[in-house]
């Protein structure tokens, strides 16, 4: 193989063997402290901790006590998911109690819920929005 063609060929593996890796690089999840994400997002770092605390935010562990996290820098404080069936228990015993409070069956009390939401844009029945939350 000439020297012009074997350098050709070397320069188009090399340019594909780059655009492969910038494609791993930007599938490649960031993960940064704990404090630069709050800084980031102009929210308290206690704020982050306590979503990472309570399953909001996929965090890893670092350093030696453990108690260090780190934190995806692409991902947004979300709504926890039911992971287990304490905590969905958990959640029914919340309903079940704000039932009793207004002298409802938790039936009703589901049902009233959903005419709130309909009508007032607030998730607890007889609740105007500027009342707050009964928990």
């Amino acid at each position: 193989m000439s020297d012009a063609l074997e350098s050709l060929v070397l320069r188009a593996a090399n340019e594909r063997i780059d655009q492969i890796e910038k494609r791993i690089d930007a599938l490649r999840p960031t993960w940064i402290t704990v404090e630069t994400y709050a800084e980031r997002r102009s929210i308290a770092e206690s704020t982050v901790r306590a979503a990472v605390k309570s399953g909001r935010l996929p965090a890893m562990a670092y350093g030696d006590t453990g108690r260090t996290y780190r934190v995806r820098a692409d991902v947004e404080i979300g709504e926890p998911v039911v992971d287990s069936l304490e905590s969905l228990a958990r959640e029914l015993s919340r309903y079940e109690i704000a039932a009793g409070r207004a002298g409802m069956t938790l039936r009703d009390f589901v049902v009233a819920a959903c005419d709130a939401v309909v009508t007032y844009g607030v998730g607890y029945p007889n609740r105007k929005p500027d009342e707050g939350d009964p928990f």
